[in-house]
């Protein structure tokens, strides 16, 4: 049987090696996001020659989530039979590997679409310039933020995250987030990983914008190759028209070079969909729940 052991900090460049040699490089599974969501998720970890099985594990439960690795096993069926000898679910598989073992394996491997969790990834040039009619309306409320407002931007430091930790709890309290608790663990996603920053910087970027010397605006990203960001988090305060517009563009503008941007997914929130939508991707990287009914 196979070994695991809980994530750690000092995984990251161990795993950071697995992660590159993925077809599919999902958000959900860069070591970042991983390691902001441990106090939810409880990862573990086992390396198993060139792939990286993750679980998360519960009081009652072990859910099995996608290897990392190199995805061009050949023994598949002696691979996963370590992990379980019946029957055993995966969850949010990359559809490159779920529709290469569905192939392989015709009638041992079922595959569901996970729409929630479904990533989406845009033109890093089209975010930057909002050019045309189909950015419109996000072009029209950049714009007014930054004609209404005396702003600054600044790219993000370590020097930045007592200030950010603070506007955190502020944008937290806003009335319009009253009625959202599961926001509560995403702060603390946050918090986690703005407190390890140090030791997670290499691959950090971020972005501030202050009026008056106050954070109005912050936007969280992980470079995951010389072509391709993540923006894991993005706050604005509401109160400010437009500056969620803002940051989005001012903080592309200032870190330039990147072909794509992964917005991640909507988790099946509609009104998040349909601003995800409305800033028109260029493909998802869809995601899937795997069945694997004993391989042989």
């Amino acid at each position: 049987m196979i070994h695991f052991h809980p994530l750690e900090i000092e995984d990251c460049p161990r795993y950071r090696l697995y992660y590159e040699k993925c077809r599919d490089k999902s958000a959900d599974y860069s070591f970042i996001n991983m390691w902001g969501w441990n106090d939810k998720y409880h990862f573990e970890l086992s390396y198993d020659d060139d792939l990286c099985w993750i679980c998360s594990r519960g009081k009652n439960h072990c859910h099995m989530y996608s290897p990392i690795g190199n995805w061009q096993q050949k023994d598949w069926p002696q691979r996963i039979s370590r992990l379980s000898d019946g029957c055993i679910k995966f969850y949010r598989i990359p559809e490159g590997l779920a529709r290469q073992l569905a192939k392989d394996y015709p009638g041992q491997i079922f595959t569901k679409e996970d729409r929630g969790n479904w990533e989406y990834i845009y033109d890093a040039a089209e975010l930057t310039a909002l050019s045309g009619q189909k950015f419109r309306s996000k072009r029209k409320a950049a714009n007014q933020f930054k004609e209404m407002y005396d702003y600054e931007y600044d790219n993000m430091t370590s020097k930045n995250i007592a200030e950010i930790c603070t506007f955190q709890n502020i944008w937290l309290a806003q009335p319009e987030n009253a009625d959202a608790p599961c926001l509560q663990e995403e702060h603390n996603a946050i918090c986690r990983i703005l407190h390890n920053w140090d030791s997670l910087c290499h691959n950090l970027l971020g972005g501030i914008l202050r009026i008056d010397g106050d954070v109005v605006a912050y936007t969280i990203a992980e470079i995951i190759n010389k072509d391709e960001i993540i923006i894991h988090f993005e706050k604005a305060l509401y109160n400010f028209k437009g500056a969620y517009a803002a940051i989005n563009q001012l903080f592309l503008e200032n870190n330039p070079g990147f072909r794509l941007v992964n917005r991640e997914q909507d988790l099946n929130d509609q009104g998040l969909r349909r601003v995800k939508l409305n800033y028109k991707p260029i493909k998802f990287l869809k995601k899937y729940d795997l069945i694997c009914i004993e391989l042989h």
